[in-house]
C-alpha cells in the first residue's frame, strides 16, 4: 500500500487516541472530507495497519494495532473505556490478540 498524506495524519491521530469512529479521526485529520478518511481507514484496515472494534449496533471504532488494548464497551451509553483482561486469562488459553467486553457501565447499572 503507497503511503499518502491522510493516511500518515489519520495514522498519527490514532496513536494519540483509543478507538476512535470516522467522525473523530475526521475532525482531527487536517483538510480530507470524510470520504476520504472513511476510505482511507478501510484501506488501512484492509493492509493490516489498523484494526476496528464493532461496539454498539454497528458501531466501529478504529484503533492501531501498537495499541494492543482490551476494551469494555457499556451496551447502555456506549461509552468505551481500555482494560487489562488479558492478564485475567489463564496461560492455557494460548495467545490472545484482543478482547471486547460488553456490559453496563458504573453509572447506567446504578440507574436501572
Amino acid at each position: 500500500m503507497r503511503h499518502n498524506q491522510y493516511r500518515e495524519e489519520i495514522l498519527a491521530v490514532l496513536k494519540l487516541g483509543h478507538l476512535m469512529s470516522v467522525a473523530e479521526v475526521y475532525r482531527q485529520v487536517g483538510q480530507a472530507d470524510y470520504s476520504t478518511v472513511y476510505r482511507n481507514l478501510k484501506q488501512l484496515e484492509a493492509a493490516g495497519a489498523v484494526r476496528s472494534v464493532v461496539v454498539k449496533h454497528n458501531l466501529k471504532l478504529y484503533e492501531t494495532l501498537e495499541c494492543n488494548r482490551d476494551h469494555f464497551a457499556c451496551l447502555g451509553c456506549g461509552s468505551v473505556q481500555a482494560v487489562n483482561i488479558k492478564s485475567l486469562l489463564p496461560r492455557t488459553v494460548g495467545k490472545v490478540s484482543d478482547v471486547l467486553v460488553r456490559g453496563y457501565c458504573r453509572d447506567c447499572s446504578d440507574n436501572s
